[in-house]
């Protein structure tokens, strides 16, 4: 089994059967790496059962309600030269950390990659559970040209159109000792995810390897939702704002004279101006039809665009349906 110079923190919060899928299709690939588990759980049972599928994947089982410390333990923890998070209800495959590290050690350019990232869809055919895969994260990103506003810039458009994020990357350590340097001056989860995306773009760039597959993302599992995140009333907060304009700035000086133009770059500390989205939802229900198209398709058009093998498949159809 190869060894990785990769430390990985997957946070799980009370999904025993989501957390014990994941560990067991990141089994099956013959790559080995340190695993953290960053459990926020509270009820004692799950508590319990997360420990016993830490002992048995050999992962390094961590509970704490605050994700701020759940952060900080992983950070403390990380002895390799590349880190990544990830998440129990999510499938990550083994294989895009080994090419992202293969690609970050060529091209020292960059400071997060990421890959394809497919969504995860079920169905029932013929009275048998069956899966198939969309792809609405399908837009790409190479942003490594420009100074920090047009990088960031460019950033906020791939995301507004539907890409892979880069929080589930693999990122140098750098990247993770800068983002992590911060954190405890902000106080609302999405001044956190911004300063993710702004400690990824002031140095160096971030790159969506888009011929490679970096897994799957389950829709179907409940999300956890926090008001500050999702009410836009309380999303942004004016101290954060400032703070983040402040980090932008400080890490900038060393290299820029002008105050004028750190001033610049510091109004780039949230996406301005701030709208609403201006997109529509034209989603509709799936068909019974179209669910079997896109079942057989998905056996063909996937494997051949992002190398999706037949053993990945036989892989998911192992964990998603025991």
């Amino acid at each position: 089994m190869t060894e990785l110079d990769l430390t990985v923190g997957m946070y799980t919060y009370h999904r025993n059967k989501l957390l014990e899928r994941h560990l067991e299709f990141l089994s099956l690939h013959p790559y080995k790496f340190k695993l953290i588990l960053l459990d926020g759980s509270s009820d004692v049972d799950c508590i319990s059962n997360n420990k016993k599928l830490a002992e048995k994947y050999g992962a390094i089982h961590f509970v704490e309600s605050s994700t701020l410390k759940r952060m900080h333990f992983f950070f403390e923890n990380v002895t390799t030269s590349f880190a990544a998070w990830s998440a129990d209800d999510d499938l990550f495959s083994p294989d895009f950390y080994s090419k992202a590290i293969d690609f970050l050690k060529s091209d020292d350019r960059y400071s997060v990659v990421t890959g394809k990232l497919m969504t995860l869809h079920y169905a029932r055919i013929k009275g048998i559970n069956s899966f198939y895969l969309g792809n609405f994260l399908s837009n790409s990103y190479d942003i490594v040209e420009g100074d920090f506003v047009e990088r960031i810039i460019r950033r906020d458009q791939v995301y507004a159109n539907g890409c892979p994020p880069t929080f589930y990357g693999v990122r140098r350590y750098d990247n993770l000792a800068m983002f992590m340097k911060y954190i405890d001056k902000l106080t609302r989860g999405s001044a956190m995810e911004r300063l993710e995306g702004i400690s990824n773009l002031l140095f160096k760039g971030m790159k969506c390897l888009d011929t490679t597959l970096m897994g799957f993302r389950d829709y179907s599992s409940e999300a956890h939702t926090a008001a500050d995140r999702d009410d836009p009333q309380t999303y942004i907060s004016d101290q954060d704002a400032a703070v983040l304009k402040d980090i932008i700035k400080s890490e900038l000086r060393p290299t820029i004279e002008s105050e004028e133009l750190l001033e610049y770059y510091g109004g780039y500390a949230w996406k301005l101006p701030l709208r609403p989205a201006q997109t529509v939802n034209n989603k509709e229900e799936t068909s019974r039809l179209k669910r079997r198209i896109d079942f057989v398709l998905n056996r063909f058009a996937y494997q051949s665009n992002y190398g999706l093998q037949k053993d990945v498949f036989k892989k998911l159809k192992k964990v998603l349906f025991r």
